[in-house]
């Protein structure tokens, strides 16, 4: 867990710089430096607000995938980050403003990022170690092997035919492969949890 908690901070400050930066190249006015650290400060606050002990997206910034999401949840999370933005950037633009506004505006981003951290673990597994173990293997027993070479098409057809009619899941690759590479043989192809039982059927 703590490993989680170094990296939420790491990622905030991350996020924070980024945003600051970004919004720099934006700028079309002059700010003071109070400003440019009420936007960092603004930024780190609601990045950590969405990372902190949240580890299946700290998961995802480091695996690169969130399949537990529904595509509801993709499109509110990705309107709360718009809206956690446009709030950070309105304060940082305006700061020296109506000031109650300038409140409004980051009660709104931090209810914002508050949200998109609530939907995000709506759906996210408990346990996101296991949960990755679980999907390595699930992946690992769904991939494909080959189970057959032929010289022509019509062999792995019936191969394939075969395999289908002992309700083993089957395909060919390699049909269609062009006339300039040769004789490339015609693969026939079964998931790796049938690979076994569709060997034996082959070979009897």
């Amino acid at each position: 867990m703590k490993n989680y908690k170094v990296k939420a901070v790491a990622y905030s400050l991350g996020l924070a710089v980024f945003l600051t930066l970004f919004c720099l190249m934006l700028n079309r006015h002059e700010n003071d430096f109070m400003s440019l650290i009420l936007l960092f400060a603004l930024a780190f606050v609601v990045s950590m607000i969405m990372l902190w002990n949240n580890k299946p997206l700290i998961h995802t910034f480091l695996k690169g995938h969130d399949d537990w999401l529904t595509p509801a949840d993709r499109l509110i999370c990705g309107i709360l980050i718009i809206i956690t933005y446009l709030s950070a950037r309105y304060v940082w633009s305006n700061y020296q403003e109506d000031r109650s506004v300038n409140i409004i505006a980051i009660i709104l981003g931090l209810c914002a990022a508050f949200g998109y951290r609530t939907t995000y673990l709506n759906h996210a597994p408990d346990d996101i170690e296991q949960y990755e173990e679980d999907r390595k293997r699930d992946a690992e027993v769904n991939s494909y092997v080959t189970v057959a070479e032929c010289k022509d098409v019509e062999s792995a057809r019936i191969i394939k035919s075969l395999l289908e009619s002992n309700g083993i899941e089957a395909s060919t690759y390699g049909e269609s492969s062009p006339e300039f590479l040769g004789n490339v043989p015609v693969r026939v192809i079964v998931r790796r949890k049938d690979q076994e039982a569709a060997e034996r059927i082959i070979n009897e």
